[in-house]
């Protein structure tokens, strides 16, 4: 399946992590599965994946920097053999994602 969204301005850095693929127009293209309530947390990808344990609830609640930070979510279901074709994905992006489902 192929999420496309577009968030406020945040940085996407995290070499070796499943992070967001840049795509046209400002769009990204998720690789870690989130939905229409995502939160963005005060973790990098580095800090996340150099923790011990997982944090708990309380502190992950705590975390949180933005609690509705995106402005776009796509899904592209129906296009799931295209989910590795970055060009079959942008045309989606450029064609105002006709074959896919708004969900924000």
């Amino acid at each position: 399946m192929a999420q496309v969204m577009k968030y406020y301005n945040y940085s996407i850095k995290g070499e070796g992590f499943a992070i967001l693929t840049k795509l046209e127009n400002g769009y990204l293209l998720d690789n870690r599965g989130i939905n229409v309530n995502v939160a963005f947390t005060s973790y990098t990808y580095e800090d996340y994946s150099a923790l011990d344990r997982a944090p708990s609830i309380e502190n992950l609640l705590e975390s949180i920097i933005d609690n509705d930070p995106l402005v776009e979510l796509y899904n592209c279901k129906s296009q799931r053999k295209i989910k590795n074709d970055l060009s079959k994905i942008n045309k989606l992006v450029k064609q105002n994602f006709k074959k896919c489902v708004q969900l924000k």
